[in-house]
């Protein structure tokens, strides 16, 4: 295996450009091809990233023998149908989230890269902030205590144009939800990751302020399979956002996780902030994406499983089909 990759992206909306600006500071990855259905942007977004391969069909750009793995930034529903063609084409697959938007698909897409003997990435980048990583290490030393209660709050701003300019959010056909599916996905991923898996949830979910089909709005309430207690409040209808939040409750202390900042308060009423001052919001998650690209990368020239495998992206998704199922009216099993 060469030590430095080829890599083609497929879609160009606005996490690809993340994505290939990220690969453009790594020194063991390159891109070599660019997909979109819209063969004039896909030209645009090679011309600006310096991606020699263009196309407007996904199967000629996973056709291309140089190619070692793709990177799938597509509107939801179409995640398991390009990720299934790409492994059938021996393609390792880093997949955007959510996995999928149903648990079929994600399985097949698990199960087939399994089968194939190839690698299969969930871009949880979030997983290798600094904050996320801060506060694993204060949960798993026991620092906290008896871990009690977590809380989720997503609290963001997305205007019309964001829904109208591209057609496929706010469908349940595409975009599969919303706020939930879309939006505080990656809390709950972090959750996930920090205190394990979870047991049972209840949820309500609507839409009360954006012209859309799916939900702007969403509650829950839920048990790991630890005991541990949670709730969650997301929406993307205010107009006075707040960084997304992650509060932790344990008998010896807490902890908030706000992307590049993780705060410890003590028992005793003390606190100490963990931030990594050199970075800007921007270098923060520059830094994230390079780091998960990067990692998957290594996975595939030392012949083993990313750091974020797919199996990982069924975990949250599942947790939110609970929410969907429940409507308010039953506790889902997870």
């Amino acid at each position: 295996m060469r030590k430095r990759l080829k890599a083609g992206i497929i879609g160009t909306g606005w996490s690809a450009n993340n994505i290939a600006k990220a690969i453009n500071w790594l020194k063991n990855v390159e891109l070599e091809g660019v997909c979109n259905h819209k063969i004039t942007t896909a030209v645009k977004f090679g011309e600006i990233y310096d991606i020699p391969f263009v196309t407007d069909d996904y199967k000629h750009l996973i056709e291309r023998k140089c190619i070692d793995f793709v990177i799938v930034s597509l509107p939801h529903a179409l995640h398991c149908e390009v990720t299934l063609a790409a492994l059938e084409s021996d393609k390792h697959v880093l997949v955007e989230k959510p996995l999928a938007t149903n648990l079929a698909d994600g399985n097949k897409m698990v199960n087939l890269a399994k089968e194939k003997g190839l690698n299969l990435g969930i871009y949880y980048q979030n997983r290798f902030n600094e904050s996320t990583i801060k506060a694993k290490e204060i949960i798993d030393a026991g620092i906290l205590g008896i871990l009690m209660q977590a809380n989720i709050s997503v609290f963001l701003k997305r205007d019309p144009p964001y829904y109208k300019d591209n057609s496929w959010r706010g469908t349940w056909k595409l975009e599969g939800g919303s706020a939930l599916i879309n939006q505080a996905v990656h809390e709950i991923d972090l959750l996930m990751y920090l205190l394990g898996d979870i047991e049972r949830v209840t949820g309500f979910y609507g839409t009360r302020f954006q012209n859309i089909e799916t939900e702007d709005t969403a509650c829950a309430a839920f048990k790991f399979q630890n005991g541990v207690f949670g709730t969650l409040q997301c929406t993307t209808a205010v107009k006075t956002p707040f960084p997304p939040t992650i509060n932790i409750f344990g008998t010896e202390g807490a902890i908030q996780i706000q992307k590049s900042l993780v705060k410890h308060i003590k028992a005793d009423g003390k606190s100490q902030t963990f931030k990594n001052l050199d970075f800007n919001l921007r270098d923060i998650k520059t830094a994230a994406h390079k780091s998960i690209i990067s990692d998957f990368v290594t996975s595939i020239i030392e012949h083993k499983a990313p750091a974020v495998p797919g199996k990982e992206g069924l975990k949250a998704l599942e947790f939110i089909l609970g929410i969907y199922k429940s409507k308010g009216k039953s506790v889902v099993k997870l």
